[in-house]
């Protein structure tokens, strides 16, 4: 299982807290939705204009295309162009932040129940988890992860369990085209905190048959 910790999730939002984000941009609607989430994620970020100085260390910047970006006095970070869909823009920057924007492959793990879970693992690293209504949001969450990650290949590995919950999503995402395998859940290991996004993450690395 590739040395993965019990508590992938609470992991992964220690490793996001820790970052440092910025925005420029002057779309104040966007920008008011942007904040938002990265406020919602516990994300420390900092609002930067055109002709800005920015004297610390930073691990990414979000930049509206035709703006010009800040003056940074240290080492520039990565930077990756703002998307009007604000949640794309947030998992795009944290992606770019953790090394993995525009990644090889993509690995998504689907942990079927009333709520499953979902996980996206760019090139082997964990980058974002979610909690879904249905197939439907599931279908939402792929398609902004795609347009986020930008990833050479897509494969969605879901979990065997629950056949109620889970026929409906394989049915959806096999008619959108992804390619797609299930995985044994008794190979993998549930935690109680973060349950369902915990098994989303144990199913995206483990391998399974193809459907």
């Amino acid at each position: 299982m590739g040395g993965l910790n019990l508590d992938e999730v609470s992991h992964l939002r220690v490793r996001k807290e820790a970052l440092l984000i910025g925005i420029c941009m002057d779309d104040f609607s966007l920008l008011h939705d942007v904040l938002y989430i990265l406020k919602e994620r516990n994300i420390h970020h900092v609002v930067l204009e055109q002709g800005d100085r920015w004297d610390s260390n930073m691990d990414a910047l979000a930049l509206q295309e035709g703006l010009n970006p800040p003056t940074f006095t240290l080492k520039i970070p990565p930077i990756v162009p703002i998307s009007k869909d604000p949640e794309v823009t947030v998992d795009k920057v944290i992606a770019c932040a953790f090394g993995r924007f525009e990644a090889n492959e993509l690995m998504v793990g689907i942990d079927p129940g009333k709520r499953p879970g979902i996980s996206f693992v760019a090139d082997g690293i964990l980058i974002s988890t979610h909690r879904s209504t249905g197939p439907e949001d599931i279908l939402i969450k792929l398609t902004r992860g795609k347009k986020a990650f930008r990833p050479g290949r897509i494969l969605v590995r879901i979990g065997n369990g629950d056949p109620v919950s889970r026929d409906p999503i394989i049915l959806l995402i096999k008619k959108h085209g992804y390619s797609l395998e299930m995985v044994d859940e008794a190979r993998t290991t549930k935690t109680k905190k973060f349950r369902d996004e915990n098994a989303a993450v144990m199913i995206a690395n483990t391998p399974g048959e193809p459907i």
